[in-house]
């Protein structure tokens, strides 16, 4: 059956229909046992709800298993501590390979213990700098949207998020800033806030924001589904958008363009990145050993410019971002 043995092929034909006959699988248990690849992968995510972490897990898998792997799916729900359960089990489990997204306050030894015993693969967020990581370019993201709302002649762009301890939304705030000092812009703490992205949390935050005597004339949310909060409130209170408030969102989404307005999205190529770390794990993992450096990978974005920041007004700017 391993092609170790030398059997004449008519004996080899009468195995192999036995094997097709009884549907004989090999014993993933005993092939760790004689140190065999077991074609496992865990695949450890911070969250599963939403389009970005289903498209994300869909990718994974489908590539793993159009190579022959089977993926064990652990949800952390953004908890440190469900992930530390979940690397324990992976390490009981004696997977070939992890991807991994990591959740803020990771428990960084066993983060390593893991990578120190298989080959291991950031997605969508680069928490440990000595790991693998497949990401996009977050930084440039929010730097080119912000931009864009400075260049329509908004001024007081208020910058929303769920959680700064995400690495990938620190990027993105990063890029907020880098775009207002390149303006000579005064980075105003007071136009930063964060809060639950549950729609009863993100209205009140909304309304919280867009009530204000100084209010802001427009948002940059860096996550999607905040975007419905500013919407509705801006309604309740008859803010017209983009004509008083401008908006820009991560990510785009399929009802991105039907939003009254249609939406100003940045776009990630979550795809793109779920097969690309799929392969760089498979790589890692059928490689004789493991290279010096860690892989850096950071795929661009692209900001799909609709009418929520007023794209009825006289500009010109560069729709993909630069890596």
């Amino acid at each position: 059956m391993n092609g170790t043995r030398t059997v004449s092929p008519a004996t080899a034909s009468r195995i192999n229909d036995a094997f097709r006959q009884l549907e004989y699988r090999p014993n993933s248990a005993a092939r760790e046992l004689r140190g065999i690849a077991t074609k496992r992968v865990g695949l450890v995510v911070a969250d599963t709800s939403g389009p970005i972490w289903g498209n994300s897990i869909k990718g994974v898998q489908q590539h793993l298993a159009g190579c022959g792997y089977q993926v064990l799916l652990y949800d952390n729900d953004e908890d440190p501590e469900r992930e530390a359960a979940s690397l324990r089990m992976i390490l009981a489990e004696r997977v070939d390979g992890v991807i991994f997204i990591p959740v803020p306050g990771s428990h960084e030894d066993l983060v390593q213990r893991v990578a120190a015993r298989v080959p291991i693969v950031q997605i969508i967020r680069r928490q440990f700098e000595d790991i693998d990581s497949i990401t996009a370019d977050n930084f440039n993201g929010a730097r080119e949207a912000t931009a864009h709302l400075l260049d329509l002649g908004y001024e007081r762009i208020a910058c929303v998020a769920g959680n700064f301890a995400v690495s990938s939304t620190r990027e993105r705030l990063d890029g907020y800033k880098a775009a207002l000092a390149s303006r000579a812009i005064r980075f105003d703490p007071s136009l930063v806030s964060a809060f639950a992205t549950d729609p009863a949390t993100s209205s009140a935050a909304a309304a919280g924001i867009l009530g204000a005597a100084n209010r802001p004339d427009a948002i940059l949310a860096l996550n999607h589904v905040q975007v419905f909060g500013f919407l509705k409130v801006a309604r309740d209170l008859r803010i017209m958008v983009p004509k008083r408030l401008g908006i820009i969102a991560y990510d785009e989404m399929p009802w991105s363009a039907l939003t009254d307005p249609p939406l100003t999205s940045i776009s990630q190529p979550i795809g793109e990145l779920a097969r690309r770390a799929a392969t760089l794990l498979i790589e890692r993992m059928e490689a004789a050993e493991l290279p010096q450096e860690p892989a850096r990978i950071m795929f661009p974005v692209t900001m799909i410019d609709r009418c929520s920041c007023g794209t009825d007004r006289a500009h010109a700017r560069l729709k993909l971002v630069r890596p």
